[in-house]
Order: C-alpha cells, then sequence, then structure tokens
C-alpha cells in the first residue's frame, strides 16, 4: 500500500469516528496538543477529553443547524517528507431529508511521531463564511416571500 492510500484510509477511518460520534476514539488519531484554526485564532486542545467536549459542542451546533450528517471526500493528499503530510477534504453537512446545507474545504497537518500517523492541525477553511452565506439566502428567501 502507498503512503498516500495509507494516509487516505487514515483520514476515512478518522472520518468515521467523527460521524459515529464515538469521540473517544479520537485518541487513536489526534496528537495533542491538536490545535484547531476557528475565526483568526487557534483552538489549543491538550487533552482528549478537551478535544470530546470540542467536537460535542460542533455538534451541538449542527443540531441546532439542522444538520443530520456531514459527508467528508479527501481531495488532497500530499506528503511533504516522510514524517510529515497535508490533507484536504471537502465537507458537506446534509439535513435529515438529504438536502445538501453547506459544504466547506478543511485542511490537516499530519505528522509521523514513531512510525505512527497523527493528526496535529486542523483548518476549516471556509466553515463559518458557508453558513453566514445560507444565512443570507434564508434570510433573503423568507423577505422575497413575506407578505410585509
Amino acid at each position: 500500500m502507498t503512503m498516500e492510500e495509507n494516509l487516505r484510509n487514515f483520514m476515512q477511518d478518522y472520518h468515521n469516528v467523527l460521524n459515529s460520534k464515538k469521540y473517544e476514539g479520537l485518541a487513536e488519531f489526534l496528537v495533542f496538543p491538536f490545535e484547531i484554526a476557528l475565526k483568526g485564532t487557534t483552538l489549543r486542545l491538550n487533552t482528549l477529553d478537551e478535544a470530546i467536549e470540542a467536537f460535542q459542542a460542533v455538534d451541538q451546533v449542527h443540531d441546532l443547524r439542522g444538520v443530520a450528517y456531514v459527508l467528508q471526500n479527501v481531495y488532497l493528499v500530499h506528503a511533504t517528507s516522510l514524517s510529515e503530510a497535508i490533507i484536504g477534504t471537502d465537507e458537506t453537512a446534509y439535513d435529515a431529508a438529504g438536502n445538501e446545507l453547506v459544504n466547506w474545504h478543511s485542511s490537516y497537518l499530519m505528522n509521523r511521531i514513531n512510525s505512527i500517523w497523527r493528526l496535529t492541525h486542523a483548518n476549516a477553511i471556509n466553515y463559518d463564511e458557508a453558513w453566514e452565506n445560507r444565512g443570507a439566502l434564508v434570510l433573503h428567501a423568507a423577505a422575497e416571500s413575506s407578505l410585509c
């Protein structure tokens, strides 16, 4: 199996853990501290418990926004060396009826530590913008259909 195939399989398994919401399994994928870029700042997760709490918070936000599930597609695997790789994903959120709500791109930095690949950084590149645009579309549609 090539390095690219290994990294794609790793990401598929990581996404399976996220989609199953069995966040204890994140221990097999993340190295701590794990950093997530958010709105121009960085959220530093130092423990598995902090990571579980952060991912559960995202779930709560998704529930409020009507997200039933998120599909991820790895579109980029770039090994910068034998011990570092960059992964790019397209991610799409759907409601319970299977309607697409928003899509965004994420990037991940991976490091090989003691011969084991682990995620060290994540960045949901246009996540907030996608939701803001959806909100603007919803508000626009409501204004156009309003009797006021």
